[in-house]
């Protein structure tokens, strides 16, 4: 699956390995989601972009193995300050 996946408003959590190894590039999540779990977007090494709003308080481990984020090859939009993404929970 590559292209970009838009998580429709309304859903609060990204659950456990929910989009493990997808083959995605882009992802934009809803103003209404609050915690992205543990191994979410594990292994998602096609991943050229996230855009993560400011609602979330918690980021659980979600990225694990994503080559192109680790390497600096993926660009994260997030839709709160500085200081509100400093204090996400990770």
């Amino acid at each position: 699956m590559r292209g970009t996946l838009v998580i429709p408003d309304g859903v609060r959590e990204v659950d456990y390995k929910a989009f493990f190894y997808c083959q995605v590039n882009n992802v934009i999540l809803p103003q209404s989601l609050t915690l992205i779990r543990s191994g979410a977007f594990q292994y998602c090494d096609y991943m050229g972009s996230i855009t993560i709003p400011k609602s979330v308080t918690a980021i659980d481990g979600a990225f694990w193995q994503c080559e192109r984020l680790r390497n600096g090859y993926c660009d994260i939009y997030y839709g709160g300050s500085a200081a509100e993404w400093n204090a996400i929970i990770v």
